[in-house]
Parts: C-alpha cells; sequence; structure tokens
C-alpha cells in the first residue's frame, strides 16, 4: 500500500508540475506556411486567367466587338484580381518576415534596442526600419513588440515596456516637479526685484 501510495504521489506531482510548467513566449511569429499556401494558390489562378483573357482578347477583337469582349473578359479579369489578391500581400508578408528574422539576428538576445542600431547594421534608414517594425507589430510577427513614444527604440516584450512606462511616469513627475519649483523660485526673485526697484525710488 505504502509503495503504490508513493507511485500515484509521485505521478500525481509530475502531472502538476506539467500544468504548472510556464508556456514559453514567443518574441518573433516567424510561421511562414499561410503565406506560402496563398501564393501556391494564387500564382496558378493568375497564370490560368492571364493566359484565358489574352486569348480572349487575340479572339475577340476589343476595338470592334467591346461588348462581347467585356462581357467574356469579366469574369477572366475577377479571377485574376482574385489571384493578384492572393499573392501580392502573401509577398509581401514573406519579406516582412525575412526583415523581422533578420532585425531579431541583430538584437542578439537583447530585450530593448535603439532604431539607429538597427538602421546600421541592415543597412536601412531609421525611417524604413520605424515603418517596418509598425507594420510587424501590427501583423503580431513580433506579438509582444512595442515602441516607444518618440519611435527611436523597440522593445521586444511587454516587461521591458511596463518599466519603460513606469519610467517615463517618473520623468513626468520629475518634470511638474522641477517646474513647480521654478515657478517659486521665479516668484521669489521677482518679488525680491520689486522691492530693490521700490527702494531705489525712494531714494
Amino acid at each position: 500500500v505504502r509503495q503504490n501510495y508513493e507511485v500515484m504521489k509521485n505521478t500525481v506531482n509530475s502531472k502538476i508540475a506539467e500544468v504548472r510548467k510556464p508556456v514559453p513566449k514567443i518574441y518573433l511569429n516567424a510561421k511562414r506556411t499561410e503565406s506560402v499556401v496563398r501564393i501556391f494558390v494564387g500564382v496558378p489562378i493568375q497564370v490560368i486567367f492571364m493566359i484565358a483573357w489574352l486569348s480572349v482578347t487575340a479572339f475577340v477583337n476589343p476595338v470592334w466587338n467591346f461588348g462581347v469582349w467585356f462581357v467574356a473578359s469579366l469574369p477572366l479579369a475577377a479571377f485574376l484580381a482574385l489571384g493578384i489578391g492572393l499573392t501580392a500581400p502573401a509577398l509581401g508578408r514573406l519579406r516582412l518576415l525575412d526583415k523581422a528574422t533578420k532585425y531579431y539576428r541583430i538584437m542578439n538576445g537583447k530585450s530593448y534596442i535603439d532604431i539607429v542600431d538597427i538602421a546600421k547594421m541592415s543597412n536601412e534608414i531609421p525611417g524604413a526600419v520605424v515603418k517596418n517594425l509598425s507594420k510587424m507589430i501590427e501583423q503580431r510577427i513580433f506579438p509582444e513588440g512595442h515602441l516607444d513614444a518618440e519611435r527611436k527604440v523597440f522593445m521586444l516584450n511587454d516587461d521591458i515596456y511596463r518599466e519603460y512606462i513606469a519610467i517615463e511616469e517618473q520623468r513626468r513627475e520629475q518634470e511638474k516637479v522641477a517646474k513647480a519649483a521654478e515657478t517659486v523660485e521665479n516668484r521669489e526673485n521677482g518679488s525680491d526685484l520689486d522691492g530693490v526697484i521700490k527702494e531705489g525710488r525712494a531714494y
């Protein structure tokens, strides 16, 4: 009985440990499956319906029979647009994923980095890096990514962003205190000056 109890206890404890085991955070979501599938579906659609549209244009002269050509071309153009609509965003996302992987490697394990440093190491201008990072954050390529208020620093996770928010609030409070102290000092200096002027006039 004791032996069975120990076995069951160890089994239950191991299952509890597995349940409590923290899920590893994903800082870079570089999945390409959906984009690749879109390209594999979209490109053949474009090719097939482009050939069909060119064939219709070759057999039916749009100058002489515009109505017939338009009616025949309309569904072909719709499918062609569908193929382009599938392919173009997928290609754009793949390019964005390549850049995101490049930026992630540049960070080399850091939780935050200056935009200027990313721009130097990736041979891009800072404005382009900010634009790319904004798209990556919007498309959840960096699920916990954040840019600071001035768009000069990129933060990889929520913990660093919370620290940044706390520091910014502390800085604002210090600025308020400094402005209040400066206002009081100016008032005191101004009242002393008024006293000196009055005394000078009296003399």
